[in-house]
């Protein structure tokens, strides 16, 4: 299996997506409203672009902070996603973009996810199938079971056969 920065570096550095947020980030919004919430802190996880923060950081006024496992995206921070170096309950929303395909086990995925969690009251998760043979398979239910496993509540999602998009956060008895 190749290391995540590996894969990111293959992948992700070369994306030409010209959209100013990603289809996670729409169906952020939309939560958002709902729940009456403006976000003041949000954590950007793995968009080598980093479109998705710009975009929200520009319509919340919010600040962000970039964090990847490798340097070459430029992020505030580099840190693997199964151990973040933030403070519990720091940001109000953390984006997972296009990380959890490119883990070694779905043993990371979920350690990954339960950092999410751990940082944030907020996540937005959202990963595609990646034809790369050294990319980590999982199942819509899979990523389903896992959130319910660590007492995430969908608030939102949109899924296709080649990608899931989620907006979590805490089960009810949680909150």
């Amino acid at each position: 299996m190749l290391p995540l920065h590996v894969l990111r570096n293959e992948y992700c550095l070369r994306c030409r997506v010209k959209s100013p947020r990603s289809t996670g980030t729409k169906i952020l919004e939309n939560v958002l409203s709902k729940l009456n919430l403006h976000p003041s802190l949000i954590v950007d996880y793995g968009c080598s672009t980093w479109r998705n923060s710009q975009y929200l950081r520009s319509k919340y006024s919010s600040m962000s902070v970039k964090i990847d496992i490798t340097q070459a995206s430029k992020p505030d921070i580099i840190a693997y996603p199964t151990k973040l170096p933030l403070r519990s309950k720091c940001c109000d929303v953390f984006l997972l973009t296009h990380i959890l395909m490119f883990l070694r086990s779905s043993i990371e995925m979920s350690e990954s996810i339960s950092e999410a969690k751990r940082v944030s009251r907020i996540i937005v998760i959202e990963c595609y199938h990646v034809k790369n043979p050294s990319a980590l398979k999982y199942s819509k239910e899979q990523l389903e079971e896992m959130f319910l496993r660590l007492n995430l509540k969908v608030l939102s999602k949109r899924t296709r056969r080649d990608m899931e998009n989620y907006v979590l956060s805490f089960s009810n008895e949680e909150s």
